[in-house]
C-alpha cells in the first residue's frame, strides 16, 4: 500500500526553473531543537556512539541538559536518567547548580567523551564519566580535588604531553591546573605551574602558537568578569606556563585562532574577531589588519581546504591566502557560546550556539536537501536542493522512501550514511545544478489514504571539487 503510494507520488513530479541562492546558513524546519532552559554555554560531541553530534547545555542556575541527535540534525531532550544535576544547594553557596562552562573530552582514556563542568558561585566543579552510550556518572568526589570557588572558564587539553587531557580551570582572579593520571583521576599541578593573579573569562582555548610541540593557552578577556587584552600562557614544557606580555594581543575583547593563510601557523582573530594578527612564528605577530566584520568562529564553509570565518551576520569566505569576501548570512552566533560541528551528517560545518533564541541550529546550505513546508494531500509541494554555483554542474541523484533506515549505514564510494529505508526507497531522476538552488515541485495526490504517510528524502551528490557524498536526510508527514 505504502510503496504504491510512493510510486503514485513520484509519477506526479515536475521540475520548475531554478531559484536564486539564499542565505548560506539557515534553519531547517525538519530539525527540531528542544527548549534550552537558560543556555549559558554548550558543547558538541558524539556522546552515545551512534556517529552523530550531540549537545550538552550548561544552564547556569538551572539543571544542565543533554540533547541527543536524531541523525538528521534534529535533537531530543534526553537529560532524564542520563545527566543528573545536583538539586541540593552547595554549602555556603545557596545554589545547587551554577554552570558557566561545559566541555566534552575523554577523561579516562576509554574512547568515549566525558563531561567537564565549571561552576561559579562557589559550587564545586564537576566531572562526569560516560559509559559510552551517553549515560553520565558524577565522579567528582573520587576523581578530582573538590573545593568551592568562582569558576568562569576552562580549557581541557593535554598540557604535559603524556597523551591524556588535563584541566585548566579559570576562577575569578586565579587559575588552577589539574593533571590527569591517565585513568581520569586529577590532582593539582605543582605550585608555580601557572602564573598567579590572572585568569580567563569566556572563550579561553589551547593552541600551539609558538610551534614548539606543546599547547599554549590564550586566556579570553572579553566577558563579564575580566576586561582588557587577552593573555597568552606560554607552555615551557611539562605543563609549566609563563605569561607573555599583555601587548602580544594589542586589543581587548574576545579572540579566536585559525590558520587563515595556510602557512601552518595559527593566526589570531582579535578585538572580537575583527582584527587579523598573522603569526610570524616565535609568538611574533604581524601588525593587525582589519577584517570586513567581527567574527566568532572559524570553519571551512565551502570545503575548499581553507579557513572561513563567521560572525555578526556575515560569513567571510577565504580565497586561500587570508583575503576574505563578505557574504551576508543574517545569522549572528553568540561569541560566548558558538560551536561549529556537522550536525546533520552531510560533511559540511553547521553552527549552533546559545544566542539562537532556543529555536534551532543554523545549517550550512552549501549542499542541503530542504522542504520549506509540510506536504498536504491535494496541494503542490516542493523539495529544495541547495548546492554551490558552478560552471561544471553538480549532479544530484535524489531518492525518496516512506521510512527511515533502521540504522544509518554507509554506501560504497560515498561519504556519509544512508538514512532512507532501502526496502521502500525509490530513485528520482538526476538533476544537474549550476545555479545554486533547484527545486522539485509536485502535487500530492488528493487521496485521504495518504494522510500520515512518511516521506524521507536524501540525495547522492557528485561535485567535481569534492568526493561523492550523501546529503542530509529530511522527514515529512503528509497532512
Amino acid at each position: 500500500m505504502r510503496t504504491i503510494s510512493l510510486l503514485t507520488l513520484a509519477a506526479s513530479l515536475a521540475t520548475p526553473p531554478s531559484l536564486a541562492a539564499q542565505s548560506p546558513f539557515r534553519t531547517n524546519r525538519n530539525a527540531p531543537m528542544p527548549v534550552m532552559t537558560v543556555a549559558y554555554d554548550l558543547c558538541t560531541g558524539d556522546v552515545d556512539g551512534d556517529g552523530d553530534v550531540d549537545l550538552v547545555i550548561g544552564n547556569d542556575h538551572d539543571a544542565n541538559q543533554l540533547f541527543l541527535n536524531d541523525g538528521r540534525g534534529g535533537f531530543v531532550d534526553a537529560t532524564a536518567g542520563r545527566l543528573v544535576t545536583p538539586a541540593t544547594p552547595a554549602p555556603g553557596s545557596g545554589y545547587a547548580n551554577a554552570t558557566y562552562e561545559v566541555d566534552l573530552a575523554d577523561a579516562d582514556g576509554d574512547g568515549d567523551l566525558d563531561l567537564f563542568v565549571v561552576n561559579d558561585h562557589d559550587v564545586v566543579d564537576r566531572l562526569y564519566l560516560n559509559d559510552g552510550l551517553g549515560f553520565f556518572t558524577d565522579v567528582t568526589a573520587s576523581a578530582t580535588p573538590t573545593y568551592p570557588d568562582y569558576g568562569v572558564d576552562q580549557v581541557v587539553a593535554d598540557f604535559d604531553g603524556d597523551g591524556d587531557v588535563d584541566w585548566l580551570i579559570c576562577n575569578y582572579f586565579s587559575l588552577r591546573l589539574l593533571l590527569n593520571n591517565g585513568a581520569g583521576v586529577f590532582t593539582d599541578a605543582p605550585a608555580g605551574s601557572v602564573p598567579g593573579n590572572v585568569f580567563g573569562d569566556n572563550r579561553s582555548f589551547a593552541a600551539d602558537l609558538d610551534q614548539d610541540g606543546d599547547l599554549d593557552v590564550v586566556l579570553g578577556r572579553g566577558g563579564f568578569y575580566a576586561s582588557g587584552n587577552p593573555l597568552i600562557l606560554v607552555n615551557q614544557g611539562n605543563a609549566v606556563f609563563a605569561l607573555a606580555p599583555a601587548a602580544t594581543i594589542p586589543f581587548p575583547g574576545l579572540v579566536h585562532a585559525a590558520d587563515v593563510d595556510g602557512d601552518g601557523k595559527l593566526d589570531l582573530l582579535a578585538n572580537n574577531g575583527s582584527q587579523l594578527l598573522r603569526n610570524l612564528g616565535g609568538l611574533v605577530f604581524a601588525p593587525a589588519v582589519a577584517l570586513p566584520s567581527s567574527t566568532v568562529a572559524s570553519l571551512d564553509y565551502d570545503l575548499d581546504g581553507d579557513v572561513d570565518l563567521i560572525g555578526n551576520g556575515k560569513l567571510l569566505v577565504n580565497d586561500g591566502t587570508g583575503t576574505f569576501t563578505q557574504v551576508t548570512t543574517g545569522v549572528t552566533p553568540n561569541g560566548d557560546g558558538a560551536c561549529v560541528a556537522d550536525l546533520d551528517g552531510d560533511g559540511d560545518p553547521d553552527v549552533v550556539d546559545t544566542g539562537a533564541g532556543n529555536t534551532s541550529a543554523r545549517f550550512n546550505f552549501f549542499n542541503q536537501v530542504h522542504t520549506p513546508t509540510a506536504p498536504v494531500h491535494g496541494q503542490p509541494w516542493s523539495i529544495q536542493l541547495a548546492s554551490p554555483v558552478r560552471t561544471t554542474p553538480v549532479l544530484w541523484a535524489p531518492g525518496v522512501a516512506n521510512g527511515a533506515a533502521p540504522a544509518p549505514f554507509a554506501l560504497p564510494g560515498l561519504d556519509g550514511r544512508l538514512h532512507l529505508d532501502p526496502v521502500s526507497a525509490i530513485p528520482l531522476w538526476p538533476i544537474f545544478s549550476t545555479t545554486g538552488l533547484d527545486t522539485i515541485t509536485w502535487t500530492i495526490p488528493n487521496l485521504p489514504a495518504l494522510i500520515g504517510t512518511e516521506l524521507h528524502y536524501q540525495a547522492a551528490v557528485l561535485d567535481p571539487l569534492r568526493p561523492a557524498f550523501l546529503t542530509n536526510a529530511t522527514r515529512d508527514v503528509i497532512q
